[in-house]
């Protein structure tokens, strides 16, 4: 095969069917088709980047590699680099353009002045809208009779006389187009999730994810011009690089209208024209991953359901609101929303609406469950064989709760047979032999009163596995027939014998009543400490011996001191006043008088 005698050289940048459209006006050819046709070459093939008759061409045009610059079209896509692109993102029937690059080309020497130009690949992908050279808006050539005929160097041509009108305005590259350009050749930046997904989606994501955030999630494309769209991509790219769950937070964002108004819980009117492109606009099965993140997210934050649409009729429902509930389960919305708040479940606000108070369905159907079939707490306590007061004690330490598990301000607490009976279960599981009539055994009551104990101490024995002697009594059901040895219980149960004095004893040992005591103690002239009592477990004041010695030798109540000198009292007190003794401790402070002995010890 002959090389052509007159070539141009094919930029690192440029595209193959430009390439071929510049050789052909080197050459002196009319357009591109006749070139192709004078040659033997295929012109459609080497326009959708066919890989052997391009390589034709270059062959031609003495080039020997292509360099990563060959955009491929494959079906409805295109593949450039290792990356795929969509029919809809990338534009080559019409030419895409930075009126500053095609100046600076057109002052390039030795080549035939209608071949200078050239097409680049980067000016062929929709989501690149500015030149990264010179930071300005890329252009778009109007629709004309070379539409469509990939003659890269006639489109030039014709445009040069609009090149500079409007004039151009500067404006900022993006991270988003940096990230899709570098992608495009071969140098794609890593972000995570979005990895996953083709270039194509990645971009278009961006551009349907920004325009929510920037212009609403209901909006007119041509509303808005290429400025406004290069802003929203990168918003978008904000979003989409920083992971799923960054994508996910965006979703719910959109669910503002729900909350706040009576709308319509569909796709569309949660998430508009993004829902519109995914659900009707497409069905590219690329995009089938980001579907499934939106109806996961919808279904796991609102309450659709059966008979609502998103991506198709749904057919689960994960989140409950009272209304919905209410229909299903057949139940008053007012006792639902008792439920839902007893049980500080709810997901928002309590005071919304019931469409709009909602609960996760498994714990909105375990609730509703509790409350069908249940017991009061009197009939549980009948149920089980206790009296009210130690059913009481069960819901208070937790042994047993309500069928709702929490407090039921302004309902009745109610509990399920089925978790009554496990109880039971697991309190006659501890038995540890068998009943004997003969044994004297005696029942959970009976042993509480000859044990002296408490309820509480018995079953925490009972479950802590500490006795050695529990039947279960063959004729009785419930807890009445568990039987002790009230002996054994009474030896874990009693309390160990206190050092020190009660009133009672320490008031005879100072020879004083027990209610004069009580006021010196009250007083502060004497110490005394709270303890339980080891036989009757009532909480009672003991004295130190120590503290009643110290007592009875610093004091001297007048009685004792009349008896001591074997005189009347009055007359005694009538004797102490003249030698200027008077009493320490009123009668009118405690209800006696007590003198200081120190006065008597000379």
């Amino acid at each position: 095969m002959s090389l052509l005698s007159i070539t141009v050289p094919f930029h690192s940048d440029e595209t193959a069917f430009s390439f071929c459209s510049r050789l052909a006006a080197a050459n002196g050819v009319t357009n591109v088709k006749d070139f192709c046709w004078y040659l033997g070459l295929n012109h459609v093939k080497i326009a959708v980047g066919n890989p052997e008759e391009t390589g034709k061409l270059m062959q031609l045009a003495g080039v020997g590699d292509l360099a990563g610059r060959l955009l491929t079209k494959d079906g409805l896509f295109y593949n450039v680099n290792g990356q795929r692109l969509s029919k809809k993102s990338v534009m080559r029937s019409r030419l895409r353009y930075c009126a500053h690059c095609l100046e600076e080309d057109l002052q390039t020497e030795g080549v035939r002045r209608e071949a200078r130009g050239y097409g680049r690949l980067t000016w062929c992908v929709t989501f690149l809208r500015t030149c990264a050279k010179h930071q300005t808006l890329l252009r778009l050539t109007g629709q004309n009779e070379l539409t469509g005929s990939h003659d890269v160097a006639r489109m030039i041509a014709v445009e040069l006389p609009n090149m500079f009108c409007p004039a151009l305005h500067s404006v900022s590259r993006t991270d988003f187009e940096n990230f899709i350009e570098n992608a495009v050749w071969g140098r794609r930046a890593s972000h995570g999730w979005i990895d996953e997904f083709p270039l194509y989606v990645v971009g278009r994501l961006s551009e349907l994810v920004g325009a929510a955030l920037t212009f609403g999630k209901v909006y007119h494309v041509e509303d808005h011009p290429e400025a406004d769209w290069l802003k929203a991509a990168q918003v978008g790219f904000d979003v989409l690089k920083s992971g799923q769950r960054s994508f996910e937070e965006f979703l719910v964002s959109m669910h503002g209208d729900f909350w706040n108004k009576k709308t319509h819980t569909g796709g569309r009117a949660l998430y508009g024209r993004l829902y519109e492109r995914l659900a009707h606009e497409t069905s590219d099965r690329a995009f089938d991953p980001i579907r499934k993140v939106m109806y996961d997210v919808t279904l796991d934050t609102l309450p659709i359901g059966p008979g609502d649409e998103m991506f198709g009729r749904v057919t689960e429902r994960r989140i409950h609101s009272v209304h919905s509930a209410a229909q299903e389960y057949r139940i008053h919305p007012k006792t639902l929303r008792k439920l839902l708040q007893n049980a500080n479940v709810i997901l928002g606000s309590d005071t919304l609406t019931d469409e709009r108070t909602l609960l996760p369905k498994d714990e909105m159907l375990a609730l509703v469950d509790r409350i069908r079939g249940n017991l009061s707490a009197q009939h549980a306590a009948e149920h089980i064989g206790v009296s009210r007061t130690a059913f009481k004690v069960l819901v208070r330490d937790g042994h047993v709760q309500n069928s709702v598990g929490s407090d039921q301000a302004g309902m009745y607490a109610l509990y399920r047979p089925s978790d009554l009976d496990a109880f039971v279960a697991k309190a006659l599981s501890h038995a540890t032999c068998a009943f004997n009539q003969s044994a004297a055994l005696t029942s959970f009551s009976e042993t509480i009163k000859r044990a002296n104990c408490k309820f509480a101490e018995l079953l925490g024995l009972l479950f802590g596995a500490k006795l050695e002697t529990v039947s279960v009594h063959p004729g009785r059901t419930g807890l009445r027939a568990i039987m002790f040895n009230p002996t054994e219980v009474a030896r874990y149960t009693a309390l160990p014998s206190q050092d020190g004095m009660n009133i009672v004893d320490a008031a005879k040992e100072l020879n004083i009543p027990s209610r004069i005591l009580r006021n010196l103690i009250d007083t502060g002239w004497v110490v005394a400490e709270w303890q339980l009592n080891p036989v009757k477990r009532c909480r009672q004041r003991y004295l130190q011996p120590s503290v009643v010695e110290e007592f009875k030798s610093d004091y001297v109540s007048l009685f004792n001191l009349a008896k001591e000198f074997r005189k009347n009292v009055g007359l005694i007190r009538r004797q102490l006043r003249p030698l200027g003794i008077f009493p320490s401790i009123s009668a009118e402070a405690v209800g006696a008088t007590f003198y200081h002995r120190s006065f008597f010890r000379y």
